[in-house]
């Protein structure tokens, strides 16, 4: 569900959970953020994706952030702070 929102809307900016849970599973199917991730830098190369998650490793945020173009991570738990700065930069990135 999500890589198809993904396709059949545009983004600028989008704050990614590394783990989405499926809306329409009633066992708690997860799909991957990352896969998400893919289609959205292949539909909108330009677009500032912050990843989210509780639980990653360094190999992880490396691959997100080289190998497929995440903007930024930001680890759980966060603060509001956090996420309007994260925010703000991402908008500054777009209006340059």
């Amino acid at each position: 569900a999500a890589v198809t929102y993904v396709q059949s809307n545009s983004f600028g900016i989008c704050l990614l959970d590394v783990q989405l849970r499926s809306v329409y599973s009633i066992r708690g199917e997860y799909t991957s953020g990352i896969r998400v991730l893919r289609t959205m830098k292949d539909l909108y190369p330009a677009a500032k994706v912050v990843l989210i998650s509780g639980f990653v490793t360094y190999a992880m945020v490396k691959e997100a952030i080289l190998g497929l173009g995440a903007s930024y991570h930001l680890r759980k738990p966060f603060e509001a702070a956090d996420i309007l700065i994260i925010v703000q930069w991402a908008v500054d990135q777009l209006q340059s």
